[in-house]
């Protein structure tokens, strides 16, 4: 299974220049990395609302870019660390699968 859509990423990114690509990817890796934070830290107080919060903000991000494998993984219990770090590593998977489809849509439109 791929980490994301890559037809629709590429779609997000087809008619943007690079600026503006850039910037988009900055906003989608720094909301991704605030939310898992705080999708951790709802774990860590037993703070079920800060959970569905974060679950919830974590899936609107992912459906920009067909992200289904870290949207699903989000809904699990992440109390052990092992289930954090495996989180963490298909977050930044996910993070660079669309950078780098992103990317190639910018360099196949110039």
């Amino acid at each position: 299974m791929n980490l994301i859509d890559e037809e629709l990423t590429r779609e997000q990114f087809a008619f943007l220049g690079p600026e503006i690509v850039q910037r988009l990817l900055a906003a989608t890796h720094r909301d991704l990395d605030s939310w898992g934070d705080r999708l951790m830290t709802g774990w860590d107080t037993g703070d079920q609302e800060s959970i569905r919060v974060a679950r919830h903000s974590i899936r609107g991000v992912c459906s920009n870019f067909g992200a289904t494998r870290l949207h699903e993984f989000a809904q699990t219990d992440m109390t052990s660390a092992a289930s954090r770090e495996a989180f963490r590593a298909l977050h930044d998977a996910t993070l660079e699968a669309i950078r780098r489809t992103a990317s190639l849509t910018v360099q196949s439109a110039t």
